[in-house]
């Protein structure tokens, strides 16, 4: 995987609880500096949610900021998406990775270190860790917190990606306790200026020691 110009990943979830819909926040993450961005439906997109979602891949692309697409590979593929995430009831990441290629980007959601190694080997290009804290988006989700990233983190070398709970303030727990990517949700897409909230959080990556 190559390198990004920035730990935050935002995750742009559709339909949206707020004003701005997913293409909007996409554009607004962008506009902010973020790394990577993941496009995540439970629901099966229309025909012109598929042109809205293949024109944010385009403008994402040239702003050199890969578009991932949450589960879906056949929708990737569609909209030219840089590749995919799957989490452990989805997609393999064997299957994803046949599918899209070498040059593609596929993230695995892996809360133990056996699943992260296995993802490794698989082909993943990323692994990811959560809840590191409470998360508003899926409260169900068991806290695994810094001290688990930390254990995967040193047992795999692909990156590995922090999710759950994600603030401006929590930045410097969690990159020092080796997260490469910081996904968040709720501190980007509910915030009342998306494009502040991604300001705080590049500059809080970016103010981190490291």
């Amino acid at each position: 995987m190559e390198p990004v110009r920035s730990p935050v990943y935002p995750i742009l979830n559709h339909p949206t609880s707020g004003p701005l819909d997913a293409w909007q926040l996409g554009d607004a993450a962008i506009e902010g500096g973020v790394g990577l961005l993941q496009f995540r439906s439970k629901q099966r997109l229309d025909e012109a949610e598929v042109a809205a979602l293949r024109a944010l891949a385009r403008r994402s692309a040239a702003a050199g900021v890969p578009l991932l697409v949450n589960d879906f590979v056949e929708l990737a593929v569609e909209v030219g998406a840089a590749g995919v995430h799957v989490g452990q009831s989805d997609e393999s990441v064997v299957m994803a990775r046949g599918a899209l290629g070498p040059s593609a980007i596929v993230g695995a959601t892996t809360p133990t270190v056996v699943l992260a190694r296995q993802a490794e080997r698989d082909g993943a290009s990323y692994v990811a860790v959560g809840a590191m804290y409470p998360s508003p988006t899926k409260p169900e989700k068991p806290v695994l917190g810094p001290e688990r990233l930390r254990v995967v983190a040193d047992a795999v070398a692909v990156p590995v990606c922090a999710i759950g709970g994600i603030t401006a303030e929590r930045v410097p727990e969690l990159l020092a306790a080796g997260a490469d990517l910081l996904a968040v949700i709720s501190a980007f897409g509910a915030a009342i200026d998306p494009v502040e909230a991604i300001h705080e959080l590049v500059a809080a990556c970016n103010e981190a020691p490291r």
